[in-house]
């Protein structure tokens, strides 16, 4: 496995602080908690492939952003 550089946490701070854009951000959906079973209402944002950071509406943006209009969004599990 690469060894996680200073650089890329940086970048993912400021993508989850809603700073920097993320490559990817999933807007107005439903995301499941697994934890809790909750479905939490809000935006996501998605960088270098992995989930960095779900907010309310309105807090994230991308460099592609996506509107879910309430859909739900499901982990796969892959790397539970």
């Amino acid at each position: 496995m690469d060894a996680i550089r200073r650089e890329d946490i940086r970048a993912d701070i400021e993508v989850a602080a809603g700073r920097a854009p993320a490559d990817l951000a999933l807007r107005n959906g439903r995301f499941l908690d697994v934890f809790t079973g909750e479905l939490l209402d809000g935006d996501m944002a998605v960088r270098d492939g992995r989930i960095i950071a779900i907010g309310p509406a309105g807090t994230y943006h991308g460099k592609v952003d996506k509107d879910l209009s309430g859909k739900i969004v499901v982990p796969g599990l892959i790397d539970a």
